[in-house]
């Protein structure tokens, strides 16, 4: 399961596609190397998150490497006449488009079950401040230990413990002090 830290890596890496995207459209130089910079850096992500699409992502940053090289893929077809770094640009497009949804089908799923407990959360935090379930912060030597009393008392509340259950279910214990310390924060 992707985790909240890991999910806002991997959009913040998607983030850089509209920058990229505007090297191309200006025509500059660096596009071709920016979008191969990209994927390595996208790789690595992968690859410390242990994902297997780090693979795929690979596979992109090879074909990018072979057609500066000079090969030029099959289905790679021009209007007009083609020269290496209008197939180099077409190339590295694609490529963008192809980890552009290669990521979002990754984080799709944990997205939507984060963005429920979430709201679950956002609900529940009226209720147990009203019920006086979040007690001052000053007798916790840390934040973290606050947030894991906190989440103890609303998960031990009689009214809220159900819904409780459900968000736990949904994500990560990391993840629901994340999303607990959002909802206090907010």
């Amino acid at each position: 399961m992707l985790r909240i830290l890991n999910i806002e890596e991997l959009q913040n890496m998607l983030g850089k596609i509209p920058g990229l995207i505007q090297l191309f459209e200006q025509h500059e130089s660096t596009f071709f190397e920016s979008v191969k910079n990209w994927l390595g850096e996208l790789e690595k992500v992968l690859e410390s998150n242990r994902l297997q699409a780090c693979s795929d992502i690979a596979i992109f940053k090879g074909t990018l490497i072979s057609v500066e090289r000079g090969l030029v893929p099959p289905g790679v077809t021009f209007a007009q006449r083609k020269s290496h770094r209008k197939v180099m640009d077409a190339v590295a497009v694609e490529t963008l488009k192809k980890a552009n949804e290669l990521i979002n089908n990754i984080i799709n799923g944990p997205l939507a079950q984060i963005n429920e407990a979430e709201r679950l959360i956002r609900q529940i935090a009226p209720i147990g401040e009203r019920k006086g379930l979040f007690h001052p912060q000053e007798g916790s030597p840390d934040r973290t230990t606050y947030l894991n009393q906190t989440w103890t008392r609303l998960i031990n509340d009689p009214d809220l413990g159900n819904i409780c259950l459900h968000i736990k279910g949904l994500v990560s214990a990391q993840d629901i002090l994340i999303l607990l310390d959002r909802s206090l924060s907010a």
